[in-house]
């Protein structure tokens, strides 16, 4: 099903031309090693040939691209059932799905200006999306025709929206501060002025603790309750610029990009870094942990999608790269499942927008370099 699946969605322009197109323009370019290819190919005649060298055990897996904004793709997370929320400065939310490519239901628009942030609650039930006019909109995924309820508590852009594993809380940060609002009244709960240079939020997958990073060398963590209270202060040498929860909640992992950028890992019962990733690229956007907490993906404009690998000792720092065409990686995150990666990019002069599934199930073969030569390559 997984062969059928991405041979569909990595070849829909051309089959929805016409049937024969399934096989004239298809088959010839499925992945040698798939199903579809060894069954199909043999059974047909007057087939092009398309022969492969290197990239295709070698290279990154495009499952497929989605396109339907017509502007800049700002965020994108996964839905629980493995569908893909995308939202944009088009003004627009949209819900991919992820067998056929499309839309799998009409998009949400609220008439509040540019999409910066959205997230999706782990019920699958409610969706959130940071607006350029200090508006957050819950949306329901069970009633999509529905308006949105809007949530007014910000006076410029949502930098961050997050819900909490219960999904009872949604958390957004504004240049105002930070609030937390009921999700089943829309209601705010909190609000947090103080601390006005917040830029990003995220609960641990546990729901005890929420973390927040600003325009300095500070992560605060803070405790759960009626009103949240800061419990602790990771201290960095220079700005932190990116934050995220392992999936066991037991580590958290930041980048700092100034003078020497790395990656630290720090042990949330003891508060103190157990790992630091040297060689890390300049411009990282973000950082995420895989599903199971095997990895560790860092996304940057000069690299692209990076994977860094994470043993159990975590004391080693080799790192597997996707490749692509990329001029800025807007954003990028994992699917449910861990087998593929979403990532929202723009490409060329004008900077069209697109987003991109590729297919990581395999890659850390997919990138092993090939061994051909005992010393210095200087020309191929």
């Amino acid at each position: 099903m997984r062969d059928a699946n991405s041979f569909v969605a990595s070849s829909r322009e051309a089959i929805q031309r016409s049937a024969p197109h399934i096989y004239v323009s298809a088959v010839p370019f499925a992945a040698r090693d798939s199903l579809v290819y060894s069954i199909f190919y043999r059974q047909c005649t007057g087939l092009i040939s398309v022969e492969t060298l290197g990239i295709g055990r070698h290279g990154g897996r495009l499952a497929m691209s989605l396109a339907g904004h017509t502007k800049t793709v700002k965020a994108i997370a996964y839905l629980p059932d493995g569908r893909l929320a995308s939202g944009s400065y088009d003004g627009t939310v949209r819900i991919w799905n992820m067998r056929t490519g499309g839309e799998s239901m009409p998009h949400f628009a609220s008439g509040d200006g540019d999409v910066r942030s959205v997230a999706v609650a782990q019920t699958g039930k409610s969706l959130a999306s940071g607006t350029e006019t200090g508006i957050v909109c819950l949306w329901s995924l069970e009633a999509p025709r529905e308006p949105p309820r809007r949530l007014r508590g910000h006076d410029g852009w949502v930098y961050s929206v997050a819900f909490s594993p219960d999904g009872q809380l949604i958390a957004s940060v504004g240049s105002n501060g930070l609030c937390l609002w009921d999700v089943e009244t829309g209601q705010q709960v909190s609000v947090t002025s103080a601390t006005k240079d917040i830029r990003a939020i995220v609960f641990s997958p546990d729901g005890n603790i929420m973390a927040s990073l600003s325009n300095d060398k500070e992560v605060w963590l803070w405790r759960l309750s009626d009103i949240p209270t800061v419990v602790h202060v990771l201290g960095h040498k220079t700005m932190v610029s990116s934050m995220c929860f392992s999936p066991d909640s037991t580590k958290l992992a930041t980048y700092t990009r100034k003078t020497k950028p790395t990656i630290q890992l720090w042990e949330m019962a003891t508060r103190t870094t157990i790992f630091t990733f040297g060689g890390v690229s300049e411009s990282v956007r973000s950082i995420q942990f895989s599903p199971d907490g095997g990895s560790l993906m860092s996304v940057s404009d000069d690299r692209g999608v990076e994977l860094w690998k994470l043993d159990r000792d975590v004391k080693d720092e080799t790192s597997v790269l996707l490749g692509g065409q990329w001029v800025s990686i807007e954003s990028a995150t994992h699917s449910p499942d861990g087998l593929y990666i979403a990532l929202t990019y723009s490409y060329s002069e004008v900077l069209h927008s697109e987003i991109q599934i590729w297919d990581v199930g395999s890659s850390p073969e997919a990138t092993e370099p090939l061994p051909a030569h005992d010393g210095a390559v200087r020309s191929v």
